[in-house]
């Protein structure tokens, strides 16, 4: 039987080489298209499997298994210089949980991070870092914010040809304590002023005032709000009511209570509240050293209000609003023989709007009307505007405005008393993180009845001023404000009123 033999194998070296070369052109194909970028351990084994083609992404590795890429052509030294990988390397089974060369998180991070920003020597936080909610001092479910503030002022007064002056030092004390309860808010708040005059001859102007509110969310729809206050300030020498030749203005100390509910009925928005209010004056003093009573100014006055708004959207609220007043003075008549106590009564309309951060307050206007027990004493009425406004025109730029009515009785003998109309605005500017400018405008119109002998007056107001932040417990700040009274009758008065201070905040 013939045996068969097999066909003699070619060269083997040849064929080798053959295969070798198709190989390497595929890998170089592959690496050219991006598919995959080939990534080497420090031992040099590719954990991914593909081939180490010329014109692929090589990366290395360091001991501790973190990798670098480098591409053809560059030595060793420029390969661990390169940028590193954010990807760890991956096990060539797929699995990665148990691979020693991967890194954690941090460390990552801090790879993909090689020019990290220099922290300051002592660790203080720059101004453009956002500060956390964490200022004031915490009680318990309340936070305490405080503030001291020390200035330096000067102030002038000139009337026709009578200049008076005056440098003092003057101490400022804030502080608010607001609750941090998941229903209901309790917020109290006080401010006092002490002044204390270095030269001159114009009086001190001290003032104090401390207010407390709780808010008690009874339901979804139904708001309880309590409320109790004091204030005390001195009568302002330019007051129609001031006394003549006096060092010292009387001050006057204001008690005030209230009581108000808040109830949404579907596109209804109701409200009714109950105000009480004491108003004590002290003694003025005189240039000769006595004193004079105002003791026959001393009042009560209750004060009821109810409101109701059409929600027509959820930023803009249509509403009518009314109120009913008594005032009750302490003496049934006063030094000149009259009877003071009154009975006011108003009603308004407007709108309320909340366009956000943008645009929001509220607008009224109506009628009040004074009427006196003393049938001598000419009713006051006339129109009664109200309202607040904040519009935000431009980010860091803010600018608020208030409108007010005012009925102030006379202390005149056969003088009713006058109508008050002030508007209030200021305008702030955030010009750095560290940086806030402003201005600030006002002008009050104090408007008699026709049949009352005394004059109109006018006072306009502008004033501007900077505070610079040097570290969140520290501000310095500088305000200039000139004030100017117009007369119908009787000379002009100019204020002059120049300060710098401190403050102390936590």
């Amino acid at each position: 039987m013939a045996k068969h033999r097999s066909k003699p194998a070619g060269p083997v070296g040849s064929q080798s080489a053959q295969l070798f070369a198709v190989a390497a052109f595929c890998a170089l194909i592959a690496g050219g298209s991006g598919a995959n970028a080939q990534t080497v351990t420090g031992d040099g084994t590719n954990v991914n499997g593909g081939s180490q083609a010329s014109g692929s992404t090589l990366a290395f590795g360091d001991a501790s298994g973190s990798t670098t890429t480098a591409t053809p052509g560059t030595d060793a030294a420029t390969a661990d210089a390169a940028t590193a990988t954010a990807a760890p390397a991956a096990s060539a089974d797929g699995s990665d949980a148990n691979d020693p060369t991967l890194l954690d998180t941090a460390e990552l991070e801090d790879l993909k991070r090689q020019n990290l920003r220099e922290g300051s020597v002592d660790n203080l936080k720059t101004a453009s870092t956002p500060k956390e909610d964490d200022d004031g001092i915490s009680l318990g479910t309340m936070r305490l914010r405080t503030s001291l503030t020390q200035s330096y002022g000067y102030e002038q007064q000139k009337t026709d040809a009578e200049v008076h002056k005056r440098h003092y030092l003057e101490t400022e004390m804030k502080g608010t304590l607001t609750s941090d309860w998941s229903r209901h808010q309790l917020t109290i708040s006080g401010d006092g002023v002490w002044q204390k005059n270095l030269s001159g001859d114009l009086e001190e102007s001290p003032s104090a005032s401390l207010d407390a509110e709780l808010r008690l969310d009874l339901s979804n729809d139904t708001t309880l709000n309590l409320k109790a206050g004091y204030d005390f300030s001195r009568e302002d020498t330019n007051d129609p009511n001031a006394i003549d030749g006096a060092s010292a203005q009387s001050g006057v100390h204001t008690f005030s209570t209230g009581i108000s509910a808040s109830r949404n009925l579907g596109v209804l928005r109701g409200t009714a509240a109950i105000d009480l209010s004491r108003t004590i004056y002290t003694a003025a003093k005189l240039s000769d050293g006595t004193s004079l009573s105002q003791s026959d100014r001393d009042a009560n006055t209750v004060t009821g209000t109810a409101r109701l708004g059409y929600e027509l959207s959820p930023a803009l609220i249509p509403f009518i609003e009314a109120s009913v007043g008594r005032t009750i003075y302490d003496q049934t008549t006063d030094s000149s023989g009259y009877k003071r106590s009154y009975n006011s009564y108003s009603a308004m309309a407007g709108v309320a709007f909340d366009g956000g951060e943008k645009l929001s307050g509220e607008l009224a206007a109506g009628y009040e009307l004074s009427d006196f027990d003393d049938g001598r004493l000419q009713t006051i009425g006339g129109l009664k505007v109200e309202g607040n406004l904040l519009w935000s025109p431009l980010r860091g730029t803010t600018v608020s405005t208030t409108l007010s009515t005012k009925v102030e009785p006379s202390t005149t003998g056969g003088e009713s008393g006058s109508t008050i109309y002030a508007m209030n605005s200021t305008l702030n500017r955030q010009v750095r993180d560290d940086l806030v400018a402003r201005l600030t405008g006002s002008t009050s119109y104090r408007t008699y009845p026709s049949e009352s002998t005394a004059a109109n007056q006018m006072v306009w107001s502008v004033g501007g001023g900077l505070t610079w932040t040097i570290n969140r417990y520290l501000e310095l700040a500088g305000d200039v404000t000139y004030q100017y009274t117009d007369r119908e009758t009787g000379a002009d008065t100019e204020d002059l009123i120049a300060k710098i201070g401190l403050t102390l905040k936590r």
